[in-house]
């Protein structure tokens, strides 16, 4: 058996007409996809600044602080929302000593807070340091640690700079990847 298709000259037209937007559909989707490998190699390297300043912060409490919004070819912005909410003394390996509490603060060298101690967490939620803030029993205050925010923020210019350093050769690249070129 054989098969045959005829192209007449309306179909022909049809057909070029719809390959003439693929070079700008191509170029929607390389730069989305070129924004958000940046802003995702962004948050990468702020979870390492932070690691490398803060060794006892664990890097899945700092990616929970570092949120990506990827881009898309109708939206050409890929968004990096650093939380600046504190972090509890426990997220820096606090351990209870008969001094009070100590924790992995900057370079990992360990601080006292004295007179503090760790209470343990009710239900799922982790246990958190607290000191007493009047001279009796209550009430209690809980120690506050740095925010990933408040760490990151004296990085911002130089993580800026090297993401738009070669996001232009990453799209061009990946144009030609798409188009076969």
């Amino acid at each position: 058996m054989k098969f045959g298709a005829k192209l007449d000259d309306g179909d022909l037209r049809r057909l070029l007409s719809k390959m003439d937007g693929v070079e700008e559909v191509a170029r929607g989707y390389a730069t989305a996809n070129a924004l958000t490998k940046a802003g995702s190699n962004v948050r990468n390297e702020s979870i390492d600044k932070v690691k490398a300043e803060f060794p006892a912060l664990r890097p899945s409490r700092i990616r929970k602080d570092i949120t990506l919004r990827r881009a898309t070819p109708t939206r050409l912005e890929a968004e990096i929302d650093i939380e600046r909410k504190t972090t509890n003394v426990v997220e820096f390996t606090a351990r209870q000593t008969k001094l009070g509490v100590t924790a992995a603060f900057r370079g990992g060298r360990r601080a006292l807070f004295p007179h503090a101690f760790i209470v343990p967490a009710r239900g799922s939620k982790k246990p958190l340091v607290f000191v007493r803030a009047g001279g009796d029993r209550l009430p209690i205050r809980a120690i506050p640690g740095p925010s990933v925010g408040g760490i990151l923020r004296k990085y911002l210019d130089e993580l800026l700079a090297h993401a738009s350093q070669d996001i232009r050769a990453d799209i061009e690249r990946r144009i030609a990847k798409i188009l076969g070129k």
